[in-house]
């Protein structure tokens, strides 16, 4: 149920995978539990009063990992490198100051003039028009040295790790695929050198493995394990639990085309079936029932719950939760309505689901199968029969996201990971902008509105929290009228850990990247291995003898860090960085 990072997820140009870069490479701003935005290598910014000039000033005595000054000129190098560069939608980071050109292989460079640096700490974008995403996606894109990778080709080629340079807490020193990857600590790290001199990732390939391990001492932090799993974990001597929202929403995609590929009739391309389907289903029994209370919150719109702006509250307040209360009753009238009688043995019509067959999110593979049998089972009840199809990574990918529309499937399970900008959810999930609703765009059920489009234009350009939520409010609302995607519930992070080791930070607030609710850089620089006299080891009992054989190894501090999460594809654009395929298992 898991997989192990591959070598170019620590290749910053081409890598989707942002959380071994996050903790390798840090980016100028970042954001706090409040959705502000907030100083990581710059120590301020300012932003012109019509938005299109941003001015970002780095923190004095800035350090690469090999003691060479961190300058504005590696910003620049960054932008340019990045545009030119990088695979997937990460050039897009700089969208706004992007120009065509035909001899890069993205086809874009940076405008010329956008980019200036007056000074060693200071470096100016000017943007041709406003833009309010661009704090969260240029000023939150990771930097790199220039004078370590001047003339390196990304496309091509990934960084050696025995002589990688970095800014973030831990530097990748070597790795063993399938087995483990090794990190040294950073001293020139702008927060301080951090407690641990070595950080130890291993992977294991299910989660059975992963939590003996952990019972018996030789791992000391547990990630990403499915919430089924919790109470008999925190059942373990000396292991205690801590649990983090992240941004992840799993929901599920309607296939808007009035005819699938094999040219059958689409009854969820009619609203009022997918408002049937909706009030069919009783999504808070489904997901307790599947996931187990605590590990989720129930969704029921686009944007997540813990998404603010400017220290505001984004989600549509008027939006009823659920999203659409369960009534089967009602669901058998508007399935009428919509034209779709029972017939002989009550079936109205039958839908095809695709889902991954290695589950969504943290769930795994059993939640999410019983969530969707679920779902099937309470379909049934007014008519509608459901074939649940699970497909590996590469099939699930080709069916969702590659296909060109029309579509051969009715209905398909997403995730999509947010990041710092309200308008990750609105552009991906249901906007048409760019090519995102056709072949390998995020918007897959192919919805168009365009009221929808229109809006996301003004929000993208409106700095004004007090003018822009409302804009974002809008879409969600329209969303929720045309339901062209029914969300199930928003993704709560579970992490287990021995009791002996405190410091970690859990929740929002890690400046970067902390939205789909891994540890997180400033979390894992400051955790330190407690006394037994401080520690906040579990009431159970003595903690096993694995954890004192990991005292007698403070001396070389080395804390072994287990991710039991599929590579978590995420492609960037313009800031937003939402979890494309199946493979985001985060």
């Amino acid at each position: 149920m898991t997989s192990s990072p591959d070598v170019t997820d620590l290749n910053p140009i081409r890598n989707v995978i942002t959380y071994y870069v996050a903790e390798t490479w840090l980016s100028l701003v970042g954001w706090d539990s409040n959705g502000s935005f907030v100083p990581q290598l710059a120590s301020s910014w300012t932003v012109s009063p019509d938005g299109s000039v941003y001015t970002f000033y780095l923190r004095d005595g800035l350090k690469w990992s090999d003691g060479q000054p961190l300058t504005s000129q590696d910003v620049n190098f960054t932008a340019y490198t990045t545009a030119q560069q990088s695979s997937f939608w990460n050039f897009f980071e700089y969208g706004p100051i992007l120009v065509p050109d035909s001899h890069t292989p993205t086809g874009y460079t940076i405008m010329p003039g956008a980019i200036t640096t007056p000074n060693s700490t200071t470096v100016i974008f000017h943007l041709p028009a406003p833009s309010a995403t661009f704090l969260s996606s240029g000023g939150s894109n990771w930097i790199i040295p220039e004078h370590a990778y001047d003339g390196f080709n990304f496309t091509t080629q990934n960084p050696d790790l025995t002589t990688l340079v970095g800014s973030g807490p831990f530097i990748p020193r070597s790795y063993v695929a399938g087995s483990e990857l090794d990190e040294v600590a950073n001293p020139n790290y702008y927060g301080g050198a951090p407690s641990f001199s070595a950080l130890q990732f291993k992977y294991f390939q299910d989660s059975t493995a992963a939590e003996l391990a952990l019972e018996s001492g030789s791992i000391n932090v547990l990630e990403s394990f499915p919430p089924t799993d919790a109470q008999a974990v925190s059942k373990f001597p000396g292991i205690s639990l801590g649990t983090q929202e992240d941004q992840s929403n799993i929901y599920l995609i309607f296939n808007m085309s009035p005819k699938l590929s094999s040219n059958a009739t689409n009854p969820v391309s009619n609203v009022l079936v997918r408002k049937a389907i909706a009030m069919a289903l009783d999504l808070n029994d489904i997901v307790n029932s599947s996931l187990g209370a605590g590990h989720y919150v129930l969704a029921n719109q686009i944007e997540v719950p813990n998404m603010l702006y400017g220290g505001q509250k984004v989600q549509n307040a008027t939006i009823p939760k659920p999203e659409y209360p369960y009534n089967p009753t009602a669901a058998g009238t508007l399935l009428d309505q919509a034209g779709f009688t029972a017939g002989a043995g009550g079936t109205r019509f039958t839908l095809t689901l695709v889902a991954p067959s290695g589950g969504i999110g943290n769930a795994g593979t059993g939640p999410t199968v019983k969530m969707l049998q679920l779902i099937q089972s309470e379909l049934g009840q007014v008519g509608i029969t459901m074939q649940i199809i699970l497909d590996d990574t590469t099939s699930y990918d080709n069916a969702v996201f590659s296909a060109a529309p029309p579509k051969a499937w009715n209905l398909a399970l997403g995730i999509i990971s947010e990041s710092a900008d309200a308008d990750v959810g609105p552009f991906f999930m249901v906007g048409s902008l760019s090519g995102n609703a056709g072949a390998g765009g995020f918007n897959v059920g192919t919805y168009s509105n365009p009221a929808v489009n229109q809006l996301l234009l003004e929000e993208e350009n409106t700095t004004s929290p007090a003018l822009r939520i409302p804009i974002i409010q809008r879409i969600d609302g329209i969303v929720h009228n045309d339901l062209p995607v029914l969300e199930l519930y928003y993704q709560v992070e579970v992490v287990a850990y021995s009791s002996n080791i405190q410091g970690f930070q859990w929740g929002l607030g890690e400046p970067g990247y902390d939205y789909w609710g891994n540890l997180k850089a400033s979390s894992l620089a400051q955790v330190s291995l407690a006394t037994s006299s401080t520690s906040s080891a579990s009431s159970s009992s003595a903690a096993p003898s694995g954890v004192s054989n990991y005292e007698s190894l403070a001396a070389v501090a080395v804390v072994i860090i287990i991710i039991l999460a599929a590579a978590v594809y995420v492609v960037s654009k313009r800031g937003k960085r939402p979890a494309q395929s199946s493979a985001s298992a985060s």
